[in-house]
């Protein structure tokens, strides 16, 4: 969700190169050795349309630290909305060669963190209900 929303919102919304994603510019790309552009969906690295091979090769973060990089491109993400102007916001975004708005690209990639977590809720309530099984 975070790659994703980091994606999105660095080239598609804001139309800069990935090294202004919060991946980069916070260093997370150095300290984990993972560089994921040109990987995937249109090389944008953001774990779409990766096969089970660059799956494998995510490094691992322990919670704590997943948390971090995406309350870190969440806090990216509130700021720009709040600063933003409505006009703005209608404008067509850099990204998907200017079919949508930044509103438009913004709102897909949110409703899809939430779906995500709604699918994260269904796996979680499954495990739990199959190990209250014993």
């Amino acid at each position: 969700m975070a790659r994703l929303l980091d994606v999105f919102f660095t080239q598609l919304v804001k139309g800069q190169a990935a090294e202004h994603e919060q991946w980069f510019s916070q260093g997370w790309a150095e300290r984990t050795g993972y560089d994921p552009r040109g990987i995937g969906r249109s090389g944008w690295g953001s774990v779409n349309g990766y096969t089970m091979k660059e799956v494998a090769q995510i490094p691992h973060l322990p919670g704590g630290l997943l948390l971090q990089y995406l309350d870190q491109v969440y806090d990216r993400v509130r700021a720009y909305i709040r600063d933003t102007s409505m006009k703005e916001l209608a404008r067509a975004a850099p990204g998907f060669d200017g079919q949508y708005t930044h509103y438009q690209v913004l709102s897909m990639v949110l409703l899809d963190n939430v779906r995500h977590l709604g699918e994260i809720y269904l796996l979680k309530a499954l495990n739990d209900h199959l190990n209250s099984w014993g």
